[in-house]
């Protein structure tokens, strides 16, 4: 799971560097993978963010994610924290940093969506958002998904990946790395034990 994560951000980075009038939408798609599969959000919470809710601390070295409203939240909204850099070595705060430093360049203001379209025939970002319940940042991750396995002959079965992928895989990943079931349920902002039904056997548990 995080081999695969660390391969898209890689895949995104190298498109940036070979599309530089298109830079800016795959920083916005390494954000959202990021913030998704390291913050286990939802296609919904990453939809419905707006740019006051996610804070990038240099100093602490930690990004800060606050999850308004979901489903199951009882209205007081939480903190998500992430670390500088990941485990894997997916320096967050750089790809999070860069992509609100595209946003505040086009004068967006604090109260306006996070992620935002983007215009194909002018090749601009724009300050229009996404729909708020994520639909098109699943469609877009599949694209994404399609066009690296199709790069480097992975035989990806795209088909087989939906909107709560990046949540799943990041569920896994802290289950592989050891981390307690308390902590993934907390992290991850289940009220119940339905977290369960994400997590899979690792390779090494099923042949045990």
């Amino acid at each position: 799971m995080v081999t695969g994560v660390v391969a898209l951000v890689d895949w995104l980075e190298l498109r940036a560097l070979q599309d530089e009038r298109r830079k800016e939408l795959y920083y916005r798609d390494q954000a959202w993978a990021m913030l998704g599969f390291h913050g286990l959000l939802r296609r919904s919470e990453l939809g419905g963010l707006r740019m006051r809710d996610v804070v990038v601390d240099e100093g602490g070295k930690r990004v800060k994610v606050f999850i308004k409203k979901s489903k199951t939240d009882a209205g007081v909204g939480q903190w998500v924290w992430l670390t500088w850099v990941s485990a894997s070595g997916v320096e967050m705060g750089k790809i999070v940093g860069r992509w609100i430093a595209a946003r505040r360049r086009v004068g967006t203001r604090d109260r306006e969506a996070f992620f935002t379209a983007w215009d194909k025939p002018s090749n601009t970002l724009t300050r229009k958002p996404l729909e708020v319940k994520g639909k098109a940042l699943v469609q877009r991750f599949k694209g994404q998904l399609k066009a690296m396995s199709a790069a480097f002959g992975m035989g990806l079965r795209v088909d087989e990946y939906g909107s709560h992928s990046l949540r799943r895989w990041g569920a896994n990943a802290l289950k592989e790395s050891g981390v307690p079931a308390a902590r993934i349920q907390e992290h991850g902002r289940w009220t119940s034990d339905c977290y369960k039904r994400y997590l899979e056997r690792s390779a090494a548990e099923r042949q045990a």
